[in-house]
C-alpha cells in the first residue's frame, strides 16, 4: 500500500448485505441525452468501490434508461420529466438508512438550481441523520454566491467549477507548486472548510484540502480527460465514505485509485480508453488500500 494513502476500513467476514455502505444518488436531466450513462457510471463506481447498495433517484425516463444499462442499480423513479421540489418528501424518505448522499452527475444548470434547493432541504435531514454529502459538477456551481454551506460534504470540482464558487485556482506544473496551491486554497476557502468539508480539486495534480490537512495526488494522465471520469470519481468518493471512512481519507483514496486505474489503461493502450473502462480495475487498486 502506498505510504501516503490512508488505509481504508476492511470488510468484516461476518457482515451482511447493506452493512458495507448504502448510497443514495440524486441526479439526471432530460436536457442531457447522456445523463443516464453518466448517472449509471457514478452508480456503478459506488459499487466498484466496495459499497453494497446504490439507489439512484432520477426523473422517470432517466431512471428507466439506467435500468436498461445495468441491473445492479436500484432506481427510484421520480414523477415528471425533471427534478422538482415536489420530490422532497420522497427523497427524505429514501435518505433514511443511507450512509452517503451524492448529488450532481448528469444534471443541467436548471436541474442544479432545483437540486440546490433540494440539497439544502435534504442536507438538513442528512445532518440530522449524520449522512455525509458528495457534490459534483453542476451541484458545485449551484453553490455560487451562497453564504451558508452544507456540512460534512466533499465537493469534486475542476477549476472552472471551483471558480464559479468564487475561488480562483491555478494549474500547478510540479508537485511542489501543487502543495503550495493546496495551502493557498486552504486559506482562501476557510469559511467552506471549517464546516467539516473537503475539496477534491481535479487536475494534473489532484488537490485534496480540508481545514487541517492537504494532500497532492499525482496518479492519472492526459487520457483521463474523456467524459465520465469525473462521475466515476464522485461515485468512488461516495462509496468509500459510505463504508465508514473519513471524508478526507475517502477523497485521497478515490483520487489515487481512479488515477491509478487510468494509468494502467494508459500504459497498456495509450489515450482513447473510456471512463467505463476504469470500473473493473477499481476493486484491485482499492484492495491494496484496505487494512
Amino acid at each position: 500500500m502506498p505510504r501516503i494513502i490512508p488505509a481504508l476500513k476492511p470488510r468484516l467476514p461476518s457482515s451482511h448485505k447493506g452493512q458495507n455502505g448504502k448510497v443514495l444518488i440524486v441526479a439526471g436531466s432530460p436536457e442531457f441525452p447522456g445523463a443516464a450513462a453518466l448517472c449509471g457510471m457514478a452508480a456503478l463506481a459506488v459499487l466498484r468501490s466496495g459499497s453494497d447498495l446504490v439507489y439512484l433517484a432520477a426523473p422517470t425516463k432517466v431512471a428507466w434508461a439506467v435500468n436498461a444499462i445495468t441491473p445492479d442499480v436500484i432506481t427510484i423513479k421520480l414523477p415528471g420529466a425533471r427534478l422538482a421540489m415536489s420530490h422532497l418528501p420522497s427523497l427524505r424518505q429514501h435518505l433514511a438508512g443511507k450512509s452517503c448522499l451524492l448529488m450532481g452527475p448528469g444534471m443541467s444548470a436548471r436541474e442544479a438550481r432545483i437540486g440546490h434547493r433540494l440539497q439544502v432541504a435534504t442536507a438538513q435531514q442528512a445532518i440530522q441523520q449524520t449522512v455525509p454529502l458528495v457534490l459534483d459538477a453542476e451541484m458545485v456551481r449551484a453553490l455560487r454566491g451562497k453564504r451558508v454551506f452544507p456540512r460534512d460534504c466533499v465537493i469534486t470540482p475542476h477549476r472552472s467549477e471551483l471558480g464559479s464558487m468564487g475561488y480562483a485556482a491555478r494549474e500547478p506544473t510540479t508537485s511542489a507548486a501543487a502543495r503550495a496551491e493546496a495551502k493557498r486554497l486552504q486559506g482562501a476557502m476557510a469559511s467552506f472548510l471549517t464546516q467539516g468539508n473537503v475539496v477534491l480539486l481535479k487536475g494534473r495534480y489532484d488537490l485534496v484540502v480540508s481545514s487541517d490537512r492537504i494532500h497532492v495526488n499525482a496518479t492519472g494522465n492526459e487520457g483521463m480527460t474523456v467524459g465520465g471520469t469525473g462521475d466515476v470519481l464522485a461515485g468512488v468518493v461516495a462509496g468509500i465514505i459510505a463504508q465508514g471512512n473519513k471524508l478526507f481519507d475517502a477523497a485521497v483514496a478515490a483520487a489515487y485509485a481512479v488515477g491509478a486505474a487510468g494509468d494502467m489503461l494508459y500504459k497498456k493502450q495509450g489515450p482513447g480508453f473510456l471512463a467505463s473502462d476504469l470500473l473493473p480495475l477499481l476493486p484491485g487498486v482499492l484492495k491494496t488500500l484496505r487494512k
